[in-house]
């Protein structure tokens, strides 16, 4: 008899601790979605900051003009830093980096270009 009730005891305990799981599984759930409801609503947010951004006419007179650096075969690093910058700033697909990297050459570096 108390070998019996021992497993009902062992068994009301199992019982217990999946209640206290599920419990804690559904207090999580709540918890993610109320995350992903934050989520969405900032995301919301900037795309509506985007877009007002986006409306706004850019006064280029600002800005110095920035050009295609002329590589002619001296100081690759700075060529490289300038026509780095020049790409981001246009933001050209790498398609067409080397497009108007080729263009650039001039002198020694389209002679060294025309050899490769």
């Amino acid at each position: 008899m108390m070998k019996k009730a021992e497993e009902r005891l062992d068994l009301v305990e199992e019982e217990l601790q999946k209640l206290l799981i599920i419990e804690d599984l559904s207090l999580l759930t709540k918890s993610i979605k109320e995350m992903n409801s934050q989520i969405d609503k900032h995301y919301q947010q900037q795309q509506r900051n985007r877009k007002n951004d986006e409306d706004k006419p850019v006064d280029w007179s600002k800005f110095k003009k920035v050009e295609m650096p002329v590589f002619n075969g001296t100081n690759p690093n700075s060529w490289l830093l300038k026509a780095g910058r020049f790409f981001k700033i246009h933001d050209l697909p790498d398609s067409e980096k080397l497009t108007m990297a080729v263009i650039s050459f001039d002198g020694p570096g389209l002679d060294w270009s025309i050899t490769y």
